[in-house]
């Protein structure tokens, strides 16, 4: 591959359990630290980035390292699947548990001027669970066929490798498990994060425990379609620590490992002597054609000790390969149009691997009406009904209706002014290459006769232990009658509390953000949801 530079970096005390993470600023790094190599007090985890463009250019490199003041797991970084980089500026997100809640923390890196480097925490509410093999002493619960064998090492306390991250043009996803308990057995709990590092909602979530094996030590991505290959270590009293896997597709119903399961490799023998079964196994995906997922995982040939091997084999879920291999999405997601306006929505494009750059895409627009209909197994609606939308144009500068993946189209919107008014309405964007292979996107649509915009005074506002900080919201009528709007605010860290100064007010006026910690409330950077809420339709801003 021509040449490569190599880096080391020393640390004062011991770091474990490396886990590293591609990213387009840094590569990122988290570690369990010890007091000493053999182990001793166990000090925290430290978040770390690499310098990666210096490194690229084999130049002295620089790393920042923040430590997680946490009661956290150990966390893994996000690292980078596919071709469409993350959205500019966005965070690298490490993955963690704390109770039951993920824990988010979003690395804010500054190479220009460290000091304003930063971590910030979110929390993601999920279903209860608890640590594989929790009652057991040292996490040690796995069984083995076998006189003699030993119990293997759950590892539930922690998340495991890879956390999995594709930008799918309109979506960006986070895929990350950890073993849990399960009845009497242990299955891998699996998470499917949106917008990890915005305002990061749960997708989906599902506990893969078919039968009273016992399932740990997983791996899980996505490929380009949307589905998500998990493989994982398998054994029980019965069945020697054999290599497995199974699969969700994007069709299948949320939460369900819905694809049967395969044995891939099966051990000749038990472990004895030692309870470790490895740290942790790989899921990737090939970038040939985002398709292919790739698993490492360890077996053993024979009865032993430290006798393993390791298995590398590859594997495609059903629908991919002829699944669309470019995007097209609108910018912003959600969008106001009043009745009698006309809207201009810019619409992004992408290819999902290389080879679909050279493609021409031609492009149509459905639009919501009460009644639904199935459109290629989702569900989308016709606004015709209402007689809404007088001209509907989908076009680019120089050319109707065709564009190239990676440029951009304009959708040129306009309401009657006498169209039915309603919020969460919705349009569906398609393209259409010339193989025949199609790609689908919706965007929210509220039809109102008012609309505002919310401006904050800052994006970042710092809050001491025992005080309280202010910062002024300010409000801008667009069109129609000044509605009265509600604020409200979410992610805030415990210790932390919001309020607004009025609660209410009306579009043109302004409101003060009251940020209040309580005294000796920890430290701890979050990013809160601002919400603005007016009877025609709502606005949200991400502040930290």
């Amino acid at each position: 591959m021509g040449q490569w530079a190599r880096y080391d970096y020393s640390y004062a005390e011991f770091h474990d359990y490396p886990k590293l993470g591609v990213w387009p600023d840094g590569y990122y790094a988290t570690y369990n630290t010890f007091a000493s190599s053999g182990g001793g007090e166990f000090r925290g985890i430290v978040y770390c980035v690499f310098d990666r463009l210096k490194m690229l250019a084999a130049e002295p490199a620089a790393q920042q390292c923040i430590p997680i003041d946490d009661a956290a797991s150990g966390i893994t970084p996000a690292d980078l699947d596919g071709v469409l980089p993350p959205a500019q500026d966005e965070p690298n997100t490490a993955v963690g548990f704390v109770g039951n809640a993920l824990a988010l923390y979003r690395f804010h890196a500054d190479w220009s001027e460290p000091l304003n480097s930063f971590v910030e925490r979110a929390t993601l509410p999920v279903a209860p669970f608890a640590e594989a093999c929790i009652a057991s002493r040292g996490s040690a619960c796995i069984p083995q066929p076998g006189a003699g064998s030993s119990r293997l090492d759950a590892l539930g306390d922690r998340m495991m490798f890879r956390a999995a991250y594709r930008n799918f043009g309109g979506r960006r996803s986070l895929v990350v498990n950890h073993s849990v308990s399960v009845r009497d057995a242990v299955g891998v709990r699996w998470y499917e994060i949106q917008d990890p590092g915005g305002i990061p909602a749960l997708a989906q979530q599902g506990t893969y425990a078919p039968d009273d094996g016992y399932r740990w030590m997983a791996s899980a991505a996505s490929d380009r379609a949307g589905n998500i290959g998990l493989g994982f270590s398998l054994s029980s009293a019965d069945t020697m620590p054999s290599i497995a896997y199974t699969g969700h597709l994007a069709s299948d119903p949320p939460g369900e490992m819905a694809q049967g399961e395969a044995v891939a490799a099966s051990s000749g023998g038990s472990q004895s002597s030692s309870l470790r079964w490895g740290d942790y196994s790989s899921m990737s995906v090939d970038p040939g054609d985002e398709c292919t997922f790739w698993y490492t995982n360890e077996y053993i040939p024979a009865d032993g000790v430290f006798n393993w091997r390791t298995r590398i084999f590859s594997f495609q879920l059903p629908g991919c390969a002829s699944s669309p291999d470019f995007a097209v999405w609108p910018r912003r997601g959600a969008e106001v149009l009043g009745r009698g306006r006309t809207l201009s929505v810019p619409l992004d494009t992408a290819a999902l691997r290389l080879a679909a750059a050279t493609k021409v895409l031609s492009l149509s627009v459905w639009l919501e009406r009460r009644r639904e209909f199935v459109f290629e197994g989702q569900r989308w609606f016709d606004l015709s009904r209402w007689g809404v939308l007088d001209s509907v144009i989908v076009a680019k500068t120089t050319e109707l209706g065709t564009i190239s993946p990676g440029e951009t189209a304009t959708l040129t919107l306009s309401a009657a002014k006498d169209a039915e008014v309603g919020r969460g309405q919705g349009y569906a964007v398609r393209a259409v290459a010339a193989d025949g292979t199609a790609s689908t996107s919706g965007g929210a649509l509220d039809l109102v006769d008012a609309d505002f915009a919310m401006d904050l005074e800052a994006d970042t506002i710092t809050v001491a232990a025992g005080a309280t900080a202010r910062m002024r919201v300010g409000t801008r009528p667009l069109f129609g009658s000044a509605e009265p709007i509600t604020f409200s605010a979410s992610g805030l860290p415990g210790g932390v509390t919001a309020r607004f100064e009025p609660a209410q007010i009306v579009a043109g006026g302004s409101a003060d953000l009251l940020i209040s910690a309580a005294a000796g409330a920890r430290l701890a950077n979050a990013a809160l949801a601002i919400s603005a809420t007016a009877p025609s339709t709502a606005h949200v801003a991400l502040f930290h």
